[in-house]
């Protein structure tokens, strides 16, 4: 049994799988999830009749995102997986993600746009076997010119036109399925690739910027 926990975006998603069935919970807002977590997470496996030993395989998007949202999976997986031994963390990057659902049908390059603050953006670009991830401002963004661009997560680049992209939850139990790479508890570490908005308003203060 897997189960599967997103609260980088605006919507906290808990994920139920095994090999015949996927059972999901979609929250309306990260801004409660703190409260909200732990018992959201106790009602999906009661309604399915599950406990946390039960449970043989954590995925967890770690990031790039919500900062406190990336911070509560992180810290509420170590958690199970430092009292339940034994259990395998598939660490998700939700740029990798978005690379590989869109992969099964762009062969060509493409760019994955995930809002950042106001101003940046997380950017993942694909050609091929290779990728690669950073953050970038939105002014630079929109010079690209690549006709295969994406967003996600209510991003907006201006003069820049963007396909939409969802992600289903067989999107999410599929890229588990074939993971490569597991982590333990102790290996188990946020990306966050940005300063949050309180870190970068600290340090224009600090240089008076």
């Amino acid at each position: 049994m897997n189960l599967i926990i997103d609260t980088s975006s605006d919507k906290m998603r808990l994920i139920l799988s095994n090999k015949s069935q996927i059972k999901s919970f979609i929250g309306n807002s990260y801004s409660k999830c703190q409260e909200h977590l732990l018992p959201e997470i106790d009602s999906l496996l009661c309604k399915y009749n599950k406990k946390l030993k039960d449970i043989d395989l954590y995925g967890v998007v770690v990031g790039p995102g919500s900062f406190t949202g990336i911070r509560l999976a992180v810290t509420t997986v170590k958690a199970f997986c430092f009292v339940e031994k034994n259990k395998k963390i598939v660490p998700i990057n939700i740029l990798d993600l978005l690379g590989f659902v869109l992969g099964k049908n762009n062969k060509k390059e493409f760019y994955v746009i995930v809002k950042c603050t106001s101003s940046k953006s997380y950017v993942g670009y694909f050609n091929h076997d290779f990728k690669e991830f950073k953050v970038m401002k939105n002014e630079d963004i929109a010079q690209i010119n690549c006709e295969n661009m994406f967003g996600f997560n209510g991003v907006n680049i201006f003069n820049k036109k963007l396909k939409l992209v969802e992600i289903s939850d067989e999107d999410y139990v599929e890229y588990i399925n074939n993971a490569n790479r597991y982590v333990d508890y102790k290996g188990l570490e946020p990306i966050y690739m940005a300063l949050s908005q309180a870190e970068e308003e600290l340090l224009k203060r600090e240089n008076n910027v």
